[in-house]
C-alpha cells in the first residue's frame, strides 16, 4: 500500500545530545617575585564554570581553574611592572596579585600609578590568615587540596616545564608537634617562584568579585 505523505513534510532526526559550555568567571595575573630580583615569575589564571545541559534532568556546573599564561619578567622593578602593565592590558585587565614580600614591595606604588588593580597578599609561617596576611600553610594546602580535587588544568603555556618541575619538587612534611610545613625544593638557583605564583593566584581567586567574561 502506497502512504501519500503530505506536502511540506520532511523527515527530521532528533540527535539527543547535551549542550556544553564554559564561561571564564574570574582572571588573575600573578606573580612571584625572584628571591634576588633577576627573573620573577607570572601567571595567568582563570576561574571557569563547565556548563552541561543535558536532554533531560538538571543543568550540572562544574568549576575549575585553568593556567592559560605565563611570562618570566625581567630587569628592574620598574622593568617588570611595565611587564605586567602591558600583559594586564593586553588579557581584559584582571585581578592582579603579587607576593608583597621583598621585591614585590616596590611593584605595588608604581602599579597603582597606572591604575593597576592589584592585591598584594603577605605570607607568613603561621596557621590561620586574614584578607591580606596568609598563612603559607593555607595558601599551599589550598592548592594541594585543588590538584586533588582535578580541579586544576595546566595549558599548553611558554614555561609549562618550568611550572611542571616546579610543582613536582613541592612538598608536605608533618613535624613531631603536628603541624604541617610545605617546601619547594631549590635546584640550580631556582627557588619554586612558578609553584608559588600558581598558589598565590589561586588563593586570590577563591573567593571575591567575579567578573563574567562570558560562554563560549
Amino acid at each position: 500500500m502506497k502512504i501519500d505523505v503530505p506536502a511540506g513534510m520532511v523527515r527530521q532526526e532528533v540527535q539527543l545530545e547535551a549542550e556544553e559550555h564554559e564561561r571564564v568567571d574570574q582572571q588573575c595575573l600573578s606573580i612571584d617575585p625572584a628571591v634576588y630580583g633577576n627573573v620573577s615569575a607570572m601567571l595567568l589564571i582563570q576561574k571557569v564554570t563547565h556548563r552541561k545541559k543535558p536532554v533531560f534532568g538538571p543543568v550540572e556546573d562544574t568549576t575549575f581553574y585553568k593556567i592559560v599564561g605565563s611570562k618570566e619578567l625581567k630587569g628592574d622593578v620598574v622593568q617588570q611592572c611595565d611587564q605586567i602593565y602591558e600583559t594586564w592590558k593586553k588579557v581584559g585587565m584582571p585581578l592582579v596579585c603579587v607576593d608583597a614580600g621583598g621585591l614585590g614591595v616596590g611593584y605595588q606604588p608604581i602599579l597603582a600609578r597606572l591604575r593597576v588593580q592589584v592585591r598584594p597578599i603577605t605570607l607568613h609561617g603561621g596557621i590561620t590568615s586574614s584578607n591580606r596576611n596568609v598563612s603559607k600553610t593555607e595558601m599551599f594546602s589550598h592548592m594541594q587540596r585543588l590538584f586533588e580535587q582535578r580541579a586544576i588544568r595546566i595549558g599548553e603555556i611558554p614555561h609549562k616545564l618550568q611550572l611542571v618541575n616546579s610543582l613536582e619538587r613541592f612538598r608536605a612534611t608533618y613535624l613531631d608537634d603536628g603541624r604541617l610545613v610545605y617546601s619547594i625544593k631549590e635546584v640550580r638557583g631556582e627557588h619554586g617562584d612558578w609553584a608559588c605564583s600558581c598558589a598565590l593566584g589561586l588563593w586570590a581567586m577563591r573567593r571575591g568579585p567575579v567578573v563574567a567574561v562570558g560562554y563560549r
